[in-house]
């Protein structure tokens, strides 16, 4: 390749990598490893402290052979709350980034939209008792992560037009526990965040902006992840 076509290293987390061991097989409950942290969690941590070094050893190899950055993929972590992501993931992150650091190669920490969304939610202080706003067609991820948090999910209607969240229906849904409304720009469409940014800020709530397929769109002038 020489210099033509940059070189990526990649490699999955210790966790990532731990929970498909454990489980065997592709799935969406990751039932086993939930079982191992709760049930027997040293065993966890030994697992997850050699799957460390193992990565650590496997990214340097693919610096040593011409990778011109490493990447770190954590599609798993999703299924943690906070507290259990803060001691069976992201130290064992944090040293394998050390680690490739002192390589001197840049180290991308990839997590998908849904650990993401997580990590928005938690960070508006969604928690137990909780309710955030959510449309009612949108994909799963964009609401499903309050669940983890101790949180629940109350839908709002659609604008037949745009297929966002409707700012009107939103309106009527808030009350004591809503703590955040989630506004999915959805297939294209933006959805209308001069009104939803209105109510949030009438109600003292959080927005978060959900825009997985609509990204680069622009409304009013402002592109639609700048409003929230």
């Amino acid at each position: 390749l020489a210099t033509r076509v940059p070189l990526i290293g990649f490699a999955g987390t210790p966790f990532t990598v731990g929970a498909y061991m454990v489980e065997g097989m592709a799935t969406q409950r990751y039932f086993h490893i939930r079982r191992l942290l709760a049930e027997a969690p040293a065993v966890a941590h030994a697992l997850f402290e050699k799957l460390t070094q193992l990565t650590i050893e496997y990214l340097k190899l693919q610096v040593k052979y011409g990778a011109q950055a490493v990447m770190l993929f954590d599609n798993t972590s999703k299924i943690l709350n906070p507290s259990l992501y803060a001691s069976a993931s992201l130290p064992y992150v944090k040293r394998c980034v050390a680690a490739l650091k002192a390589e001197g190669v840049p180290v991308i920490y990839y997590v998908n939209g849904t650990a993401a969304l997580q990590a928005a939610m938690y960070g508006c202080k969604v928690g137990v008792g909780d309710a955030i706003v959510c449309p009612s067609l949108t994909y799963w991820a964009s609401c499903l992560p309050a669940y983890s948090l101790g949180a629940t999910v109350v839908f709002a209607d659609v604008d037949p037009e745009t297929l966002c969240i409707d700012p009107k229906c939103v309106e009527r849904l808030i009350n004591s526990r809503t703590k955040a409304i989630v506004a999915v720009h959805y297939c294209g469409y933006p959805a209308d965040m001069d009104s939803i940014m209105a109510i949030a800020r009438k109600h003292e709530l959080k927005v978060i902006e959900d825009a997985p397929g609509s990204y680069v769109k622009v409304r009013d002038g402002v592109k639609v992840w700048d409003g929230g």
